[in-house]
This record gives structure tokens, sequence and C-alpha cells, in this order.
């Protein structure tokens, strides 16, 4: 699929794709929010409110609301269907956005909370429903610059400078698609809720099965972790002249792929 607007013209910062894989959403350098239908390949809605670039943008589980975050630490929930904002737009970091991720689905659904990381250090637990934070999880001295909500109930956050991606075994395959498939539409929140839960199990082995998560960093490597087992990695590789700028874990946890800034694959 080929899409063109006069956004490209700024860049495109970020893109994602919905849970039910009807819609994309991009951020871009016009500060606006763009959402797209996939089956047409055509934009639906442009979603302004921002003074400055996108850098973030997620999906709640159930895609029913988008999150974005921009350059100067605001954050908008919006709703998809009206590309229209959702309540105030909220504050309290206070440089960029590098980063948003929401809870699992089979943890909690509907689900309400998200995580936001950013340039000053911070990680923010937010509640969409209410419009505030939660939480604040601080004591970086320097920028977070990524984040996941791990299914197994925990925050992952880097604890070592210049960490520029991280992935779990389990995100692409469960986390960014929840209960939906082209087999069946899904409407029910316990059904949902089950759904996922099993997919979880099966992607990871069994409920109580260690996550894995796979790191790239600026130091030029990438390395394994298993975080409820040890913080100690598993094992690493290093990249001789390129950053690793982000590293995917399979499903089934048979291989590692990275794309480091040489502009090559390795797996």
């Amino acid at each position: 699929m080929l899409i063109r607007d006069g956004s490209s013209d700024y860049g495109w910062l970020c893109l994602k794709t919905s849970p039910d894989g009807k819609q994309l959403a991009s951020g871009s350098g016009d500060t606006t929010v763009m959402l797209w239908d996939l089956d047409t390949e055509t934009p639906m809605f442009t979603c302004k409110g921002y003074e400055h670039h996108i850098l973030a943008v997620a999906w709640s589980p159930d895609a029913k609301c988008l999150v974005s975050g921009d350059r100067n630490g605001k954050v908008c929930g919006w709703d998809p269907s009206k590309g229209e904002l959702q309540g105030k737009a909220l504050a309290g970091h206070k440089k960029w956005i590098c980063g948003i991720a929401w809870e699992p689905a089979h943890l909690s659904y509907p689900s309400r909370r998200f995580v936001t990381c950013g340039k000053d250090g911070d990680a923010r637990i937010w509640d969409f429903a209410l419009k505030r934070t939660l939480t604040v999880l601080s004591g970086h001295t320097q920028a977070v610059t990524c984040i996941k909500w791990n299914p197994q109930t925990y925050i992952e956050r880097p604890c070592r400078v210049g960490v520029n991606s991280l992935s779990l075994s389990t995100e692409y395959y469960v986390l960014l698609r929840g209960a939906f498939d082209h087999t069946r539409q899904v409407t029910c929140s316990d059904e949902m809720k089950k759904i996922t839960l099993e997919r979880y199990i099966k992607a990871n082995g069994k409920v109580d099965s260690p996550e894995r998560l796979v790191s790239g960093s600026d130091d030029f490597t990438i390395i394994l972790w298993e975080p409820s087992v040890s913080l100690q990695g598993k094992g690493y590789k290093t990249f001789q002249a390129s950053l690793p700028l982000c590293s995917f874990l399979h499903p089934h946890r048979l291989c590692l792929r990275s794309f480091p800034l040489e502009t090559c694959m390795f797996l």
C-alpha cells in the first residue's frame, strides 16, 4: 500500500496500525495526527490540537481510543471513529514524549490505563477515562526513550543510558492485536479478555513463563533479557559500526530480528 498526502512533506514521525486492522494512525511534523482507512487506502480524519511535532501514537487494545504525544510533552486522546479530541489535553511531562504503551487487554478490559515516557526522565501512568495522572515513575537522570507494559503486570523502562529500543516476545502477536483477527468480530468484554489471555498463553508457552525482552542501545549492542527471572542479560550481539535502531523478538522465541543503521537486517 502506498499513501501520499501533504503531511509527508513535513515527515511522518510515527505510525501505528489499529488492533482490528481497519485504521492506520500517523503522526507528522506538521503537528497533526491523521487517521487512514486501510480498506480504501484513503485518509479519514485530520486530528488537530497540537503546536509541535507528533512523536508517538498508540491504540487501545479495543481499537476504540488513540493516544498521541508531541514534542512539547502534550498528550491527547482521540476518538478514531470521529477524529475528535476526547476531553482536554493531558499535561504533566516537561519535555517531549518518547513513547506510549497501553495496559494489555488480558490484564484489564476495557483498558483505561496507559503509560507515557519522556525526555524529562519520567514515566507517567494515566487513566484515559478520568483524564489524569495516576502515578509518576521518576528516578531516571536522563530521558526515558522507550517503554512497554509487560503482560505480566509490570512496566519495562530502560535502565541503561542510551537504550533506544525495547521489544517483548509477545508484543506483535498479542499486545498489538489483542483479541482481533480476520475470522471473528469480538464485542463482549469477557470474550475479549478470554481470547487475549488464550493468545498470550499460546505465544508465551504458559501463563507463568518468563517474558523475554530485547533492548538495543547506543553502545552498539542488543541484549536479551528475562526480567522476571534475572536483571542480568542472557546474551548480546555487538555491531561494529552502526546503532541498532529497532529489534524484534519472534513470538515463538526462535529468532530475533535487528535493524541497525547500516540498512540491513540481522537474524
